[in-house]
């Protein structure tokens, strides 16, 4: 699948403030919060984690809505967000999907981490 440079540069700036793992952890988090049985690997590298999701989404759009709108739901994404995407090409609203995902997770990450550090 096709990445955007969006998604790219947020991962960067995930690994530029050494946030990587604990967006994982958060990922990991969520998705068992929402219902989703679909693990990935400690190891994994960024963009191998932005193809997973990308593939997660699409299935869950397609065969599981109910528990795509919770992930949406859990990750903080807004059904506004969500509705501007409707009518489009496929492929690019799945992609926004996936970056608003990851750039939710970043935020809750980053502040998490910000405000753990200045205590």
């Amino acid at each position: 699948m096709q990445t955007s440079l969006n998604i790219v540069e947020l991962i960067n700036q995930l690994y530029h403030n050494r946030l990587y793992k604990a967006l994982k952890r958060q990922l990991k988090k969520d998705f068992i919060v929402a219902g989703i049985d679909h693990d990935f690997d400690n190891e994994i590298y960024p963009i191998d984690l932005v193809e997973f999701l990308q593939k997660v989404m699409s299935n869950l759009i397609r065969n599981e809505n109910t528990y795509y709108l919770k992930l949406l739901y859990v990750t903080d994404i807004s059904e506004n967000k969500i509705s501007e995407l409707r009518g489009s090409n496929y492929l690019r609203p799945l992609e926004q999907v996936t970056y608003f995902i990851l750039r939710g997770e970043w935020q809750k990450v980053w502040y998490r981490n910000k405000y753990q550090n200045n205590s």
